[in-house]
């Protein structure tokens, strides 16, 4: 295996399903020709995935304990990310519904990916 199709079978395994597209589109993962250093942990699988700045993965939790001052993205494997309206996900969801549940329902508008997407939060500016 060359060092050119490693990120064709990485993208491939980790499902994303812009691999064989080509323009804007097409799957952006590259593998750094900087230098390669042994691993020391195994790599994880969203660790290629560049959130914006101060920005976390919101773990599964209730919707209702989610705080007002918090933004929430829809962010999907390929990168894309777009902001939610929290209190429009109140009025539409229960206060007991688990936020993984709401995010398996986004889908991707650049990839059209559904499933595999989840939210992330940054806390808003004063």
């Amino acid at each position: 295996m060359s060092i050119d199709s490693v990120p064709v079978a990485l993208a491939r395994a980790l499902g994303c399903n812009r691999v064989d597209l080509s323009g804007y589109k097409q799957c952006r993962l590259e593998v750094s020709r900087s230098g390669y250093e042994p691993l020391t942990k195994p790599p994880s699988p969203f660790e290629f995935l560049k959130f914006p700045p101060d920005a976390h993965r919101l773990v599964d939790t209730e919707l209702g304990s989610v705080p007002d001052w918090y933004v929430l993205s829809g962010f999907c494997r390929c990168g894309y990310f777009r902001n939610v309206d929290l209190k429009a996900l109140r009025r539409k969801f229960p206060a007991t519904t688990r936020t993984d549940e709401i995010a398996s329902r986004l889908r991707c508008k650049r990839c059209d990916s559904k499933g595999q997407n989840f939210f992330i939060f940054q806390k808003m500016l004063r």
